[in-house]
């Protein structure tokens, strides 16, 4: 009962709150599109199949790119200038790939329906199967493969859940679904995804490649055939659509900010869409600039009650004493209310000095308790969602 109560008061609260990922696709604006024809060396099939992007610690995007006829990994910066290749021994058709942290990515092959974890490092300029860590993905349910007849129309895109560590894939044409494959406990044991994969069909017409956002907790998924992009919620209500500018498009990864969102074409085209509310979300984060300019402190620079009691004129008229006079005509209530003393004491710069600490402590108090919901929500949606 507690645990209902608690995830209700954070959905309260999320519906009033917009976490710094929060962003609709429409925000989104092409940068760039363009055919990177000149390396790899234009003699290589070209059939660009999956994408993924992996964010340094300088904030510096990397693009890691994977061609199905080639059975290659091409690394690319944000602006598609071309850096290395890794090529492929043992493998068949890639399809998707996705960085799973720690210089590990996880690549999947569309017929033999195989996942593989592989280590693709600074110095990386080939990858083998036998290295690898191949996850078979198996219904859970009676254990039947997902592409039993090893045709062309098996695994595509694929997706890394971090704060569960689990992957997603998707099957293309025939069945297009959603699935979430196990890394742990039980490998390759896979449950379709009901909600998101309903919502998909109502959208678009094949699934050709997938990105899972942690931040939101939403699916991408791209379709050439629609030529466009899905956002997805985790139990299904499509958030978005984003018409792209692409041929055969199969790949799509998205920054973990939120700024960057990046397609790949089979052939070879490197499309760049970017997000510039975020750099007006950047200059509007106001706290510390409001903290600095708060209105009460030029007022305590002013003081003007200060020099009401240093002027205070109600001495003098004590020291001539007609003091008796004035209290017969009582005009010490008028005093009382125009008092000086007791403006000072609503508008004492020390007061307000005093008084303003608390409302900051507050305030920042207030701050860390939202910071704290909008981190702690995801968690609780997810506990609530399992244990409905």
């Amino acid at each position: 009962m507690k645990r209902s109560i608690l995830c209700l008061v954070a959905l309260s609260l999320l519906a009033g709150l917009q976490p710094a990922t929060a962003f609709e696709l429409s925000d989104f604006v092409l940068q760039k599109s363009i055919d990177l024809l000149e390396a790899p060396p234009s003699e290589d099939p070209q059939d660009f199949s999956g994408v993924t992007m992996v964010v340094g610690a300088n904030g510096q995007r990397r693009i890691f790119i994977v061609d199905n006829k080639t059975v290659s990994v091409y690394e690319y910066d944000l602006n598609g200038k071309y850096q290395r290749t890794i090529r492929g021994e043992g493998f068949d058709d890639f399809e998707g790939i996705v960085y799973l942290g720690n210089d590990k990515f996880a690549i999947v092959e569309e017929r033999r329906a195989e996942i593989s974890i592989v280590t693709i490092d600074a110095t990386t300029t080939s990858i083998d199967k036998e290295d690898a860590q191949v996850i078979k993905p198996r219904l859970a349910a009676d254990g039947s493969s997902l592409n039993p007849g090893n045709t062309n129309s098996g695994l595509e895109g694929l997706g890394y859940d971090a704060k569960r560590n689990v992957l997603y894939v998707v099957k293309e044409k025939d069945s297009r679904q959603l699935y979430e494959v196990q890394i742990d406990g039980e490998p390759g044991a896979a449950t379709l995804l009901g909600g998101p994969t309903k919502a998909l069909k109502a959208e678009l017409d094949d699934f050709a490649g997938l990105h899972f956002d942690n931040a939101s907790q939403d699916f991408f998924v791209i379709s050439h055939e629609s030529n466009c992009v899905a956002r997805i919620g985790p139990t299904g209500p499509c958030r978005g659509i984003l018409k792209v500018n692409g041929r055969q498009v199969e790949g799509v990864t998205l920054s973990p900010d939120g700024v960057d969102l990046v397609i790949v074409g089979e052939a070879r085209q490197f499309v760049h869409y970017r997000r510039p509310q975020t750099e007006q979300t950047n200059q509007t984060e106001p706290t510390e600039p409001v903290n600095q300019t708060e209105p009460a402190e030029p007022v305590s620079q002013t003081e003007p009650a200060e020099q009401v009691n240093q002027t205070e004129p109600a001495e003098p008229v004590s020291q001539t004493e007609p003091a008796e006079p004035v209290s017969q005509t009582e005009p010490t209530e008028q005093v009382n209310q125009t008092e000086p003393t007791e403006q000072v004491n609503q508008t004492e710069p020390a007061n307000q000095t005093g008084d303003a600490t608390p409302p900051s402590l507050i305030l920042w108090c207030l701050v860390a308790v939202v910071a704290m919901f909008a981190i702690a929500t995801p968690v609780c949606l997810v506990l609530w969602i399992r244990k409905g």
